[in-house]
């Protein structure tokens, strides 16, 4: 009797186990690595439409709002809840403005990782990167690398948790287009700009109030310089 009790036992262990093991993998839902590409003629989506679907929560995460059907308002409308963005791959080719042609960073659970990479295209060598930056837990941290069209070194060094020195430049011409500290990812104090012939061409003082983030795509958020 003792035996036969004992079996029932295990029976029914068994088939808890089966049961909460069956839950727990039923609730976990497979990470799917995206890719968008921003573009206004070769990608999928503007910038200002990814600006308007995605936002900056106040843990540095990119998040992606939740849009649903106002039918009074026949149109689509935010519902006030957002997630992070998962594992993505985000590809910008609306570069005109900082002088490059590509750059694309990955993006897991809303902070950026890895490896930033920008690319100039030449007929030589396709598209090759001529920046990379280093980026821990969403922030700059570790090597900036700069290169020319040529792939000679303009400019390296090292970020500690979002704060450095930054320079930045003109890839074909290899002229220095700007520099100026870096604190907690924003420009802060004076920032020195230069015309594509390396002359000075103007000055300008930051505060963290100013909110100049240098991390792609938090960039696209400034309110002051976005980057596109």
């Amino acid at each position: 009797m003792r035996l036969k009790y004992s079996i029932v036992n295990l029976t029914l262990l068994i088939a808890v186990s089966s049961c909460v093991t069956f839950k727990n993998q039923k609730s976990r839902r497979p990470i799917i690595h995206e890719l968008i590409i921003l573009g206004e003629e070769s990608g999928d989506i503007s910038i200002k439409y990814f600006k308007k679907r995605h936002a900056i929560n106040d843990a540095n995460q990119i998040i992606e709002k939740e849009f649903i059907w106002d039918s009074i308002k026949n149109d689509m409308v935010y519902s006030g809840k957002s997630i992070p963005i998962e594992l993505t791959t985000l590809v910008n080719y609306d570069t005109q403005n900082n002088k490059f042609d590509s750059e694309r960073v990955v993006i897991q659970s809303g902070f950026v990782t890895g490896t930033y990479k920008a690319h100039m295209f030449t007929k030589e060598k396709g598209f090759d990167s001529i920046k990379t930056i280093e980026y821990e837990k969403g922030s700059i941290s570790g090597e900036l690398k700069i290169l020319n069209v040529k792939d000679s070194i303009l400019y390296q060094t090292t970020f500690k948790k979002g704060n450095g020195y930054w320079k930045d430049y003109y890839y074909k011409e290899s002229k220095l287009r700007g520099e100026g500290k870096v604190k907690n990812n924003y420009k802060e104090g004076e920032w020195k700009y230069y015309n594509v012939y390396g002359n000075e061409d103007s000055t300008k003082t930051y505060t963290l109030n100013d909110a100049v983030d240098v991390r792609y795509p938090h960039c696209f958020f400034n309110k002051k310089e976005p980057c596109y």
